[in-house]
């Protein structure tokens, strides 16, 4: 791959990325529903009990304490609502988030699902990444004994996907603990 090619997918990526970002702040569906699922996790609803009402303001205040970048929580239709990390916000620990998340209710099957799926740029990035360094480095080496970068790579993205993963958990815990709490006293 020469310069000129990683040129054009540098500026693919980063159009990606602007789109990405604009998507979230739009709250857009097709920006929550897309991408490859990597996190899911589902909660059995009490087959008696109704649909469960959640406060998205009292979830988007239970996930504002901490170090981390605050989690705000949207309703995207009548049964899916939409999470990410709030944007420009100032905390003392923060990351790039690779996956939004959403939380979807199916009366039919009495679950709540929580699922995270990949942002475009989390999937592309790597590749593109990946696909340079080794072009670069059998071009100039003639062989891939340094292997440094793409092994950092490769950290970076599992510890972006851990730290996430376990912020999702943490939602899922405690929809099920507020799923409960309705199912035991009914409003």
């Amino acid at each position: 791959m020469n310069f000129d090619h990683f040129s054009l997918l540098f500026f693919i990526l980063f159009g990606i990325a602007i789109i990405e970002i604009i998507l979230s702040l739009k709250w857009s569906y097709f920006y929550f529903n897309s991408g490859i699922t990597i996190f899911k996790r589902s909660i059995i609803i009490d087959s008696t009990a109704s649909k469960p009402l959640i406060d998205i303001a009292s979830m988007g205040k239970n996930f504002s304490k901490g170090v981390g970048p605050s989690i705000a929580f949207k309703r995207l239709n009548e049964i899916e609502i939409g999470f990410r990390e709030k944007v420009f916000q100032f905390t003392l620990f923060s990351y790039t988030p690779i996956m939004p998340g959403r939380i979807i209710f199916d009366q039919n099957f009495k679950t709540c699902t929580i699922k995270g799926q990949t942002n475009w740029f989390a999937v592309l990035f790597p590749l593109i990444f990946l696909r340079f360094t080794f072009s670069f480095h059998s071009a100039a080496h003639g062989d891939f004994s340094d292997i440094l970068f793409p092994v950092a790579v490769i950290v970076m993205m599992s510890l972006l996907y851990i730290i996430q993963a376990n912020r999702f958990k943490k939602i899922a815990d405690y929809l099920n603990r507020m799923i409960e709490i309705q199912t035991k006293h009914p409003v």
